[in-house]
C-alpha cells in the first residue's frame, strides 16, 4: 500500500528537518487557479520527528484538499541535480473549492472570498505555530494574474507577478493580501509607446537645430559674397 500524506504535514516536517526554501507559486488566468510548489532538499527520505514513520517523499501521494480522492492528488515531479532534489507539485483548482484548499492553511487566520465581481485571497497572523521554526530560512509566495489587481501588499512586484517573503523574523505576523477583478484584465504599462514619443520628440528637436544651422550658414555665405 501507498503511503500517503498531505502537503501539509509535508511542509510541516520539511520546515522541521531541513533548511529549505519552499516556493509557492499561485497563477490565477482564464478562470482557473493553477498552483505550484516547488521544495528543495538533500534528502528524498526522512524519519518522522515523531517516529511514527519514514517519509518517502518519491513514494508519498500529496493531496490539496482534506478529501483525500484521487482527483484531489498533486502531480509530483522530481528532479535530482547533483547530491540535491527539486520537488514540484501541481495542482489546478476550481476557484468554487479553492477557499478549502490546504495550502491557504498554513496561516494562522485564512480566507478566500469569492464574489460576483472580484477574487480576495486574505491570510493573517502569520504561519501556523511551527512552521516559523528555527530552521525556516525564507519562504516565497508568488502569485501572478491576467486580471486588475484592486489592492495588494505584496512586498515587490515583477509586471502581473506579486511577490511576498517570509522569513525567519516575519514569519510570526507576515500577512498577505490580494485582491483581483474577474471582468477587467491587467494592463501592462505602454512603456514602449513613451518611448516612441520621447524619440519623436529628441529627433524634431535634432531636426530643428540643424535647419537654424543651415539658415545661419547660409546667411553668412550671403554676406560674404556681397562684401
Amino acid at each position: 500500500m501507498k503511503n500517503k500524506i498531505k502537503i501539509g504535514f509535508l511542509l510541516f516536517t520539511l520546515f522541521l528537518i531541513t533548511g529549505c526554501n519552499p516556493e509557492y507559486n499561485l497563477e490565477i488566468k482564464d478562470g482557473t487557479f493553477k498552483e505550484d510548489i516547488t521544495l528543495f532538499t538533500d534528502y528524498i527520505k526522512y524519519q518522522d520527528p515523531n517516529d511514527v514513520q519514514e517519509i518517502d517523499l518519491e513514494k508519498n501521494i500529496y493531496y490539496a484538499y482534506e478529501d483525500e480522492k484521487e482527483e484531489n492528488m498533486y502531480k509530483k515531479e522530481i528532479i535530482k541535480d547533483g547530491k540535491k532534489y527539486k520537488i514540484i507539485l501541481s495542482y489546478t483548482h476550481d476557484p468554487s473549492k479553492f477557499k478549502d484548499a490546504l495550502s491557504l492553511k498554513y496561516f494562522k487566520y485564512y480566507a478566500f472570498i469569492d464574489t460576483e465581481d472580484y477574487y480576495y485571497i486574505k491570510l493573517e497572523d502569520g504561519l501556523k505555530s511551527g512552521l516559523e521554526n528555527q530552521f525556516l530560512r525564507k519562504a516565497t509566495i508568488k502569485i501572478t494574474t491576467d486580471r486588475k489587481v484592486i489592492q495588494h501588499n505584496a512586498d515587490r512586484v515583477e509586471k502581473n507577478t506579486y511577490i511576498w517573503n517570509i522569513t525567519k523574523t516575519n514569519a510570526k505576523n507576515k500577512e498577505l493580501r490580494f485582491q483581483i477583478s474577474k471582468k477587467e484584465k491587467h494592463q501592462e504599462k505602454k512603456e514602449n509607446g513613451n518611448v516612441i514619443i520621447m524619440a519623436g520628440i529628441a529627433i524634431f528637436i535634432i531636426a530643428t537645430l540643424i535647419f537654424i544651422f543651415y539658415i545661419i550658414v547660409q546667411k553668412l555665405l550671403d554676406y560674404r559674397f556681397r562684401s
